[in-house]
């Protein structure tokens, strides 16, 4: 699955989860692809999803920052090569 919308002369991609590379790269490729897609794209990619790198950098993408994945409490069930794109406002600065 995978929510894209305009922000600005950029796009932002909200969530990107996929079972797999392929099926990732595809989603990728589309949104890429997507009509009146110019300028910037903007993802927020989990640190330790090392595919979602390696699709990113091979495409273009370039690293612009760092966060930090934070949790209080239990150590949560997180899946991160899963996750291809997170919904995150740290695309915006």
């Amino acid at each position: 699955m995978l929510v894209y919308f305009p922000c600005g002369d950029s796009h932002q991609t909200l969530t990107c989860g996929a079972l797999s590379r392929e099926s990732a790269a595809k989603l990728l490729d589309a949104a890429i692809g997507k009509e009146g897609a110019t300028g910037e794209i903007l993802l927020d990619v989990p640190e330790k999803n090392h595919a979602a790198g390696e699709l990113l950098a091979a495409r273009g993408f370039s690293v612009l920052g760092s966060t930090l994945l934070m949790y209080r409490g239990r150590i949560p069930e997180y899946r991160a090569e899963f996750i291809y794109s997170c919904a995150s406002m740290g695309s915006y600065g």
